[in-house]
């Protein structure tokens, strides 16, 4: 068995993002430039260097700033959140309220995944991170032709 073709995942992915489409029910990963008029996002992983290095930092911030290490749930996941909303959201296309588009920003995606209204969207994103297959390593084929 090529053990790569089961198990590598792509650092490039994992650290730069997948596209992915967002329908409301189902998702989809693509290339940017596939991307039409779809809602769409670009999630990188949890195990990006990014996303440890600042949640480590946040985590220490906030038990310092609460004098303890034992942070409460909600704690846990304010903090989260805002790591993610740095790091993991990288980027969306083609999102809109009521018909006006709403530009990617960092305070947005926190917004996204912290208020209540928006927890079917976070509900996806926590899904597509903890989906390992969207960062699957895919090997390129060299094609060859015999002149």
């Amino acid at each position: 068995m090529d053990i790569e073709s089961v198990f590598a995942v792509d650092e490039k992915k994992m650290d730069g993002g997948v596209w992915q489409i967002l329908d409301g029910t189902t998702r989809q990963a693509v290339k940017e430039e596939d991307i039409t008029d779809e809602c769409a996002i670009l999630i990188a992983s949890t195990e990006s260097p990014a996303y440890r290095a600042l949640l480590k930092k946040l985590l220490t911030k906030a038990q310092d700033l609460k004098g303890r290490t034992d942070l409460t749930r909600d704690e846990q996941e304010q903090v989260t959140c805002e790591a993610m909303a740095e790091t993991i959201i990288l980027n969306w296309k083609n999102f809109s309220i009521a018909g006006k588009a709403i530009p990617y920003s960092k305070e947005q995606a926190y917004e996204f995944l912290t208020e209540r209204k928006w927890v079917r969207l976070a509900d996806i994103v926590f899904d597509v991170v903890q989906d390992k297959q969207i960062f699957k390593f895919e090997r390129e084929e060299a094609i060859v032709k015999n002149s």
